[in-house]
Parts: structure tokens; sequence; C-alpha cells
């Protein structure tokens, strides 16, 4: 039998939405996270998805936020833990389209995601435009699942320094391939230094246009 709590939180762990495929916000200044119900952490950090609330909506397909200004992280899988919970593996395994417009307190896209997580692996657009908070837009690890993805456009965001974060204990020279990119637009970015923080490679067989404007630091 559950202890005494521990019925209201193997309830909140039940929670599913098997048919939500899209999810629209826009203008909800206050908002602080998919739910705060049974996970206060969402109360401080003012995250869209923490790693119980990601396992709700594991076809959800299209995601677009706008001026959702509360929030400081999309996608926060602290505490997931991928070798006993096999079953959460593919995170958002499902999701196409990612788009992130006016977000002024956004820091981070991805945080904390551990060692040996898959996801993310069907994601093939993503935009950021003016999130001017935001410094990097994903760490190598996330970068490394995104076999699918073939478009990036970040836009009008005063802070980004890289567009690919060094996270762990990657060698120094490591590759982030990316296979199927053919479009990156970097555009009106006047704190962009480099597209990686470490000494990467980037093998884009598949890129057909890249779009480069208003990057004055851009080595």
């Amino acid at each position: 039998f559950p202890k005494e709590g521990e019925e209201d939180e193997m309830a909140f762990d039940r929670i599913k939405f098997p048919q939500l495929t899209s999810i629209r916000i826009y203008c909800l200044p206050k908002l602080i996270g998919f739910c705060a119900a049974g996970d206060p952490a969402v109360k401080i950090s003012h995250k869209l998805f923490s790693s119980k609330t990601i396992l709700w909506s594991l076809n959800l397909e299209n995601l677009k936020l706008n001026e959702a200004d509360s929030l400081r992280v999309i996608f926060d899988l602290e505490g997931l833990k991928v070798d006993h919970d096999h079953q959460r593996l593919a995170v958002l395994a499902q999701l196409k389209t990612l788009g992130l417009w006016s977000l002024s307190k956004l820091r981070e896209v991805w945080n904390n995601v551990p060692r040996g997580v898959q996801g993310f692996q069907n994601l093939t657009s993503i935009i950021v435009d003016r999130c001017h908070c935001l410094s990097y837009l994903f760490p190598s690890s996330v970068a490394k699942l995104l076999v699918e993805l073939q478009s990036i456009t970040v836009d009008e965001c005063a802070a980004i320094e890289n567009i690919v974060q060094r996270d762990g204990e990657e060698e120094e020279a490591d590759i982030i391939v990316l296979p199927k990119l053919t479009s990156f637009d970097l555009i009106g970015l006047p704190s962009l230094v480099s597209l990686s923080t470490g000494a990467y490679s980037f093998a884009w067989l598949s890129m057909k246009k890249i779009d480069m404007k208003s990057c004055p630091k851009l080595k």
C-alpha cells in the first residue's frame, strides 16, 4: 500500500494525453509550466515540461509558444533515470516542429539532459525568434539526437553566443552531424561568436542554404 502522500504521486504519474498532438500557447505572460500540481520544482524554475510532465504527451508533434514571458526552460529532464526507466528513453519522439517566439525570460530550451537519453529524433524544424535571454540553442548531447532536423532559424535573439553548447565529457574534436539539415538561418544575432563552444566539426551533408545577416561578432 502507498504511504501517506504517495497515492497522489502515483495518480500524478498516471496522467496521460495520448491523443494530444499539438500545443499552441499564445500571450500567457504568467504561465510557469504544463502542470505544477505534484511537482513543486515547476513553481521555482518556471519550466514548461519537467521530467514527469514531459511523459504525458508522448505523441506531441507540434509545439509553438508565443509571449509566455515567465518561462525560463522548455524541456527540463532533471531526475529522469535512464537506467531504470526504460519507457522514458524515447522522450517526445514524435515531436516534429518547435517554434518559440518572444519568450523574454527564456534561458534554456533543453536543460539537464542525462547521458544515454534518447528522444526528439523526429524533430524537423526549429524556429527561435526574439528570445533575448537565450545564450545558446541546444547542448551537444541534444544536437546528436536530431537526426531528422531539416531547418534551423534563429532570429533577433540578443544574447545568443553559440548555437551548440558543449556539455558532458565529449571529446574535444567531436563531430555534430545533423545529417538532414538543409536550411540554416541566423539573423540579427549581435552576440553570436561561433556555432559551438567546443572544437566540433559539423558534417552537414544535406545543406542547401545558409543565411547569415547582422551577426557582427561571428568568427
